[in-house]
């Protein structure tokens, strides 16, 4: 039986198959595959994926036109089916920070899921998870086995292959883990939700007290809670996105800095250039004549 990795490779267009740069770990179960790319393509896989950022934040993934900030050493779920793509501005592909790609065999999941459940057809929350100490340790011993060949090693892999399923089972929000369900899922979903309402809206005047209305928190709350999931307010994380969008209209459209302004939801042109340097390093007209992303 070959590795997991083989079945993986099944679903990436060819196109960016070649071109990626990965690093992988594969048994027949588990595959952990070290990448430096993101790609704008939308694809699915017959299997569970979760993305585990190593050194920084991820780009912006769009799960099923859901918007996700994954955060740096917190593991987020993709499960079998599921169209997801990142957002790369423009670019087909681009070069990012090293990212770990887990992926999982859906019957190994599924059958595992069956004994600590008594169903298999295990879903998991698409949201941002800490991870435990004792999960990093065990992703490094699977990784330190498949490496380094040694007698035993088969037995080793059932051992930790089961061991990292469990955890998962265990730990990450499903439909079957009830106990999982709390006011800390209800925050992430909400705070899900208002990243879409900014995504929608971005180029609209809106306030903190319409954005926290849409997903039904006060103000005073939804500031604190958004602040402790993205690491930014509400309006930092919206500068962001309409900086972002202003960069893919200069990059992939003829419309003037005036025009790229307004739609951006920006009111006067000087202030959207001082914002634009400030967060680039370069002045709009300059970002243009570089074509740099």
């Amino acid at each position: 039986m070959g590795t997991l990795l083989e079945r993986v490779t099944q679903f990436i267009p060819p196109e960016i198959l070649k071109v990626i740069d990965i690093e992988e770990y594969s048994n027949n179960e588990i595959s952990i595959i070290k990448v430096k790319n993101a790609f704008a393509k939308s694809n699915s896989f017959d299997m569970y994926k979760f993305i585990l950022p190593l050194t920084t934040d991820y780009p912006l993934e769009i799960v099923e036109k859901d918007y996700y900030q994954i955060k740096k050493n917190n593991l987020f779920p993709i499960n079998p089916g599921q169209l997801h793509c990142s957002e790369t501005f423009g670019e087909s592909i681009i070069e990012i920070e090293p990212f770990f790609a887990i992926f999982i065999g859906k019957k190994f999941m599924q059958k595992t899921s069956k004994k600590l459940y008594g169903k298999k057809d295990v879903v998991f929350e698409n949201i941002n998870y800490s991870l435990s100490i004792y999960f990093r340790n065990i992703i490094n011993k699977l990784i330190e086995e498949i490496k380094f060949e040694k007698k035993g090693n088969q037995l080793m892999f059932e051992s930790l292959n089961n061991h990292i399923v469990i955890e998962l089972l265990r730990n990450l929000d499903n439909n079957f883990n009830d106990s999982k369900i709390s006011k800390y899922r209800t925050d992430k979903k909400s705070i899900k939700n208002a990243i879409n309402y900014i995504y929608s809206n971005y180029n609209k005047d809106f306030s903190l007290e319409e954005i926290a209305a849409s997903v039904n928190y006060s103000p005073y709350h939804f500031l604190r809670i958004f602040k402790k999931e993205t690491g930014q307010t509400p309006f930092q994380y919206l500068l962001d996105v309409k900086i972002n969008k202003a960069k893919e209209k200069l990059y992939n459209s003829n419309k003037t800095i005036s025009e790229v302004c307004y739609e951006c939801g920006f009111n006067n042109r000087s202030h959207f250039s001082v914002i634009f340097k400030t967060k680039t390093g370069n002045s709009p007209s300059q970002f243009r004549e570089t074509g740099a992303m």
